[in-house]
Protein backbone atom coordinates (compact mmCIF):
# COMPACT_ATOMS: atom_id res chain seq x y z
CA UNK A 1 0.00 0.00 0.00
CA UNK A 2 1.41 3.38 -1.06
CA UNK A 3 1.49 5.98 1.71
CA UNK A 4 2.27 9.64 1.15
CA UNK A 5 5.16 11.01 3.17
CA UNK A 6 3.18 14.14 4.04
CA UNK A 7 0.42 11.97 5.55
CA UNK A 8 2.94 10.08 7.69
CA UNK A 9 4.58 13.31 8.85
CA UNK A 10 1.24 14.89 9.78
CA UNK A 11 0.17 11.79 11.73
CA UNK A 12 3.55 11.67 13.48
CA UNK A 13 3.26 15.36 14.40
CA UNK A 14 -0.25 14.80 15.78
CA UNK A 15 0.87 11.81 17.87
CA UNK A 16 3.96 13.72 19.00
CA UNK A 17 1.72 16.40 20.49
CA UNK A 18 -0.88 13.92 21.81
CA UNK A 19 1.75 11.92 23.72
CA UNK A 20 3.14 15.10 25.34
CA UNK A 21 6.52 14.62 23.67
CA UNK A 22 7.75 18.09 24.72
CA UNK A 23 7.29 17.11 28.37
CA UNK A 24 8.82 13.66 27.87
CA UNK A 25 11.72 15.24 26.01
CA UNK A 26 12.31 17.63 28.90
CA UNK A 27 12.51 14.64 31.26
CA UNK A 28 14.95 12.88 28.93
CA UNK A 29 17.11 16.01 28.77
CA UNK A 30 17.03 16.22 32.58
CA UNK A 31 18.21 12.63 32.99
CA UNK A 32 20.76 13.13 30.20
CA UNK A 33 22.34 15.98 32.17
CA UNK A 34 23.02 13.63 35.09
CA UNK A 35 24.00 10.72 32.85
CA UNK A 36 26.32 12.57 30.50
CA UNK A 37 29.23 12.83 32.96
CA UNK A 38 29.26 9.09 33.80
CA UNK A 39 28.82 8.23 30.12
CA UNK A 40 31.77 10.41 29.10
CA UNK A 41 33.98 8.86 31.78
CA UNK A 42 33.07 5.35 30.63
CA UNK A 43 33.65 6.29 26.98
CA UNK A 44 37.08 7.72 27.75
CA UNK A 45 37.88 4.52 29.65
CA UNK A 46 36.92 2.41 26.62
CA UNK A 47 38.89 4.70 24.30
CA UNK A 48 42.03 4.33 26.42
CA UNK A 49 41.97 0.58 25.79
CA UNK A 50 42.83 1.34 22.16
CA UNK A 51 44.49 4.78 22.09
CA UNK A 52 47.01 6.58 24.27
CA UNK A 53 45.53 8.74 27.02
CA UNK A 54 45.88 12.12 25.29
CA UNK A 55 44.88 10.73 21.89
CA UNK A 56 41.83 9.06 23.42
CA UNK A 57 40.76 12.33 25.02
CA UNK A 58 41.29 14.39 21.85
CA UNK A 59 39.42 11.98 19.60
CA UNK A 60 36.59 11.48 22.09
CA UNK A 61 36.03 15.23 22.29
CA UNK A 62 36.15 15.43 18.49
CA UNK A 63 33.48 12.74 18.13
CA UNK A 64 31.34 14.20 20.93
CA UNK A 65 31.39 17.58 19.20
CA UNK A 66 29.66 15.93 16.23
CA UNK A 67 26.89 14.61 18.46
CA UNK A 68 26.66 17.18 21.26
CA UNK A 69 27.87 20.28 19.44
CA UNK A 70 30.73 22.63 20.46
CA UNK A 71 29.06 23.46 23.79
CA UNK A 72 28.70 19.76 24.61
CA UNK A 73 32.34 19.15 23.76
CA UNK A 74 33.32 22.03 26.05
CA UNK A 75 31.25 20.59 28.89
CA UNK A 76 32.83 17.16 28.29
CA UNK A 77 36.30 18.71 28.48
CA UNK A 78 35.47 20.24 31.87
CA UNK A 79 34.08 16.91 33.11
CA UNK A 80 37.28 15.08 32.13
CA UNK A 81 39.44 17.69 33.89
CA UNK A 82 37.41 17.43 37.10
CA UNK A 83 37.43 13.62 36.94
CA UNK A 84 41.22 13.57 36.58
CA UNK A 85 41.61 15.79 39.66
CA UNK A 86 39.19 13.64 41.67
CA UNK A 87 40.99 10.42 40.70
CA UNK A 88 44.36 11.90 41.65
CA UNK A 89 43.12 12.93 45.11
CA UNK A 90 40.97 9.88 45.91
CA UNK A 91 42.02 6.44 47.09
CA UNK A 92 40.99 2.95 45.98
CA UNK A 93 37.71 2.92 47.93
CA UNK A 94 36.77 6.35 46.59
CA UNK A 95 37.47 5.16 43.05
CA UNK A 96 35.35 2.01 43.50
CA UNK A 97 32.42 3.97 44.94
CA UNK A 98 32.72 6.51 42.14
CA UNK A 99 32.76 3.66 39.61
CA UNK A 100 29.50 2.22 40.97
CA UNK A 101 27.85 5.64 40.91
CA UNK A 102 29.09 6.14 37.35
CA UNK A 103 27.56 2.86 36.16
CA UNK A 104 24.20 3.59 37.81
CA UNK A 105 24.11 7.15 36.50
CA UNK A 106 25.19 6.24 32.98
CA UNK A 107 22.42 3.68 32.49
CA UNK A 108 19.68 6.03 33.77
CA UNK A 109 19.16 7.74 30.41
CA UNK A 110 18.65 4.40 28.64
CA UNK A 111 16.04 3.36 31.20
CA UNK A 112 14.21 6.64 30.65
CA UNK A 113 14.38 6.18 26.88
CA UNK A 114 12.68 2.82 27.28
CA UNK A 115 9.99 4.40 29.45
CA UNK A 116 9.44 7.06 26.80
CA UNK A 117 9.01 4.42 24.10
CA UNK A 118 6.61 2.47 26.29
CA UNK A 119 4.50 5.62 26.58
CA UNK A 120 4.52 6.24 22.83
CA UNK A 121 3.67 2.64 21.99
CA UNK A 122 1.09 2.51 24.83
CA UNK A 123 2.66 -0.70 26.07
CA UNK A 124 3.02 0.07 29.78
CA UNK A 125 0.39 -2.52 30.68
CA UNK A 126 2.43 -5.26 29.03
CA UNK A 127 5.45 -4.63 31.23
CA UNK A 128 6.04 -6.68 34.37
CA UNK A 129 7.08 -4.15 36.97
CA UNK A 130 8.59 -5.15 40.29
CA UNK A 131 10.35 -8.24 38.93
CA UNK A 132 13.97 -8.48 40.08
CA UNK A 133 14.81 -10.38 36.91
CA UNK A 134 13.28 -7.64 34.74
CA UNK A 135 15.13 -4.96 36.73
CA UNK A 136 18.49 -6.71 36.31
CA UNK A 137 17.82 -7.34 32.61
CA UNK A 138 17.00 -3.68 31.93
CA UNK A 139 20.15 -2.48 33.68
CA UNK A 140 22.41 -5.03 31.99
CA UNK A 141 20.86 -4.11 28.64
CA UNK A 142 21.45 -0.42 29.33
CA UNK A 143 25.08 -1.14 30.26
CA UNK A 144 25.63 -3.17 27.08
CA UNK A 145 24.14 -0.33 25.03
CA UNK A 146 26.52 2.07 26.74
CA UNK A 147 29.53 -0.10 25.91
CA UNK A 148 28.26 -0.46 22.36
CA UNK A 149 27.99 3.32 22.09
CA UNK A 150 31.62 3.65 23.12
CA UNK A 151 32.76 1.09 20.56
CA UNK A 152 30.66 2.83 17.91
CA UNK A 153 32.32 6.17 18.64
CA UNK A 154 35.72 4.54 18.30
CA UNK A 155 34.67 2.91 15.02
CA UNK A 156 33.37 6.27 13.83
CA UNK A 157 36.73 7.86 14.52
CA UNK A 158 38.61 5.11 12.67
CA UNK A 159 36.28 5.23 9.66
CA UNK A 160 36.39 9.03 9.50
CA UNK A 161 40.19 9.02 9.74
CA UNK A 162 40.56 6.47 6.94
CA UNK A 163 38.13 8.36 4.69
CA UNK A 164 39.89 11.66 5.35
CA UNK A 165 43.27 10.14 4.47
CA UNK A 166 41.90 8.68 1.23
CA UNK A 167 40.09 11.87 0.19
CA UNK A 168 42.91 14.28 1.06
CA UNK A 169 45.38 12.07 -0.83
CA UNK A 170 43.21 12.16 -3.97
CA UNK A 171 44.41 14.34 -6.87
CA UNK A 172 42.77 17.57 -7.99
CA UNK A 173 39.60 18.88 -6.35
CA UNK A 174 38.69 15.47 -4.93
CA UNK A 175 40.58 16.32 -1.76
CA UNK A 176 38.78 19.59 -1.10
CA UNK A 177 37.73 20.42 2.50
CA UNK A 178 34.11 20.68 1.37
CA UNK A 179 34.14 17.09 0.10
CA UNK A 180 35.69 15.92 3.36
CA UNK A 181 32.93 17.71 5.29
CA UNK A 182 30.22 16.16 3.10
CA UNK A 183 31.65 12.67 3.61
CA UNK A 184 31.94 13.22 7.37
CA UNK A 185 28.28 14.29 7.48
CA UNK A 186 27.26 11.20 5.50
CA UNK A 187 29.17 8.99 7.94
CA UNK A 188 27.46 10.78 10.84
CA UNK A 189 24.08 10.27 9.16
CA UNK A 190 24.68 6.53 8.83
CA UNK A 191 25.94 6.17 12.40
CA UNK A 192 23.03 8.12 13.91
CA UNK A 193 20.55 6.06 11.88
CA UNK A 194 22.28 2.86 13.04
CA UNK A 195 22.08 3.95 16.70
CA UNK A 196 18.38 4.76 16.27
CA UNK A 197 17.68 1.33 14.73
CA UNK A 198 19.56 -0.55 17.45
CA UNK A 199 17.89 1.50 20.20
CA UNK A 200 14.40 0.70 18.94
CA UNK A 201 15.25 -2.95 18.34
CA UNK A 202 16.52 -3.37 21.90
CA UNK A 203 14.31 -1.02 23.92
CA UNK A 204 10.94 -1.16 22.16
CA UNK A 205 8.44 -3.43 23.92
CA UNK A 206 7.12 -4.78 20.61
CA UNK A 207 9.03 -6.58 17.90
CA UNK A 208 9.90 -4.31 15.00
CA UNK A 209 11.52 -5.26 11.73
CA UNK A 210 14.48 -3.24 10.52
CA UNK A 211 12.54 -2.18 7.42
CA UNK A 212 9.85 -0.74 9.71
CA UNK A 213 12.43 1.27 11.65
CA UNK A 214 14.56 2.40 8.71
CA UNK A 215 12.34 5.31 7.51
CA UNK A 216 12.05 6.72 11.04
CA UNK A 217 15.80 6.33 11.51
CA UNK A 218 16.46 8.25 8.31
CA UNK A 219 14.03 11.04 9.26
CA UNK A 220 15.49 11.34 12.77
CA UNK A 221 19.13 11.34 11.64
CA UNK A 222 18.42 13.87 8.88
CA UNK A 223 16.60 16.21 11.29
CA UNK A 224 19.43 15.75 13.77
CA UNK A 225 22.08 16.82 11.25
CA UNK A 226 20.00 19.71 9.95
CA UNK A 227 19.33 20.82 13.51
CA UNK A 228 23.03 20.66 14.31
CA UNK A 229 23.86 22.89 11.34
CA UNK A 230 21.03 25.32 12.16
CA UNK A 231 21.99 25.35 15.84
CA UNK A 232 25.62 26.09 15.00
CA UNK A 233 24.57 28.88 12.63
CA UNK A 234 22.28 30.37 15.28
CA UNK A 235 24.96 30.29 17.97
CA UNK A 236 27.44 31.97 15.61
CA UNK A 237 25.14 34.98 15.22
CA UNK A 238 23.53 35.14 18.65
CA UNK A 239 24.70 35.74 22.20
CA UNK A 240 22.81 32.83 23.76
CA UNK A 241 25.93 31.46 25.42
CA UNK A 242 27.31 34.79 26.64
CA UNK A 243 23.93 35.91 28.01
CA UNK A 244 24.21 33.33 30.81
CA UNK A 245 27.81 34.16 31.69
CA UNK A 246 29.88 31.37 33.22
CA UNK A 247 27.17 28.74 32.70
CA UNK A 248 26.61 29.74 29.07
CA UNK A 249 28.15 26.56 27.64
CA UNK A 250 26.00 24.41 29.92
CA UNK A 251 22.80 26.27 28.97
CA UNK A 252 23.57 25.88 25.26
CA UNK A 253 24.33 22.21 25.88
CA UNK A 254 20.99 21.79 27.67
CA UNK A 255 19.16 23.35 24.72
CA UNK A 256 20.87 20.88 22.41
CA UNK A 257 19.96 17.91 24.62
CA UNK A 258 16.32 18.98 24.60
CA UNK A 259 16.29 19.35 20.82
CA UNK A 260 17.96 15.93 20.39
CA UNK A 261 15.35 14.35 22.67
CA UNK A 262 12.53 15.83 20.59
CA UNK A 263 14.08 14.53 17.37
CA UNK A 264 14.42 11.06 18.90
CA UNK A 265 10.79 11.07 20.06
CA UNK A 266 9.53 12.30 16.69
CA UNK A 267 11.50 9.52 15.02
CA UNK A 268 9.84 6.97 17.31
CA UNK A 269 6.41 8.46 16.53
CA UNK A 270 7.14 8.28 12.79
CA UNK A 271 8.23 4.66 13.16
CA UNK A 272 5.00 3.84 14.98
CA UNK A 273 2.83 5.54 12.34
CA UNK A 274 4.74 3.87 9.51
CA UNK A 275 4.60 0.41 11.12
CA UNK A 276 0.85 0.65 11.79
CA UNK A 277 0.16 1.97 8.28
CA UNK A 278 1.98 -0.99 6.74
CA UNK A 279 -0.15 -3.55 8.56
Amino acid sequence: MSIRLSTLLKASWFNWKKDNAPRIGAALAYYAVFSIAPIILILIGISRLIFEQETARTQLLFQLEKVLGPAGSQVADIILDNAAQLTAKGGTITTIIAGIIILVGATAIFRQMKGAMDTIWSSQAKQKHGSVRAFVFKNVLALLMLIGTGLLLISSFLITTIINIIVTSAPGNLGSPMLVEVINNLVSLIIIAFVFIVTLKLLASIKLKILQILPGAFIASLLFLLGRLAFGFYLAYSNLGTTYGAVGAFVVFLFWLYYSAQIFLFGVEFTKVFALARK
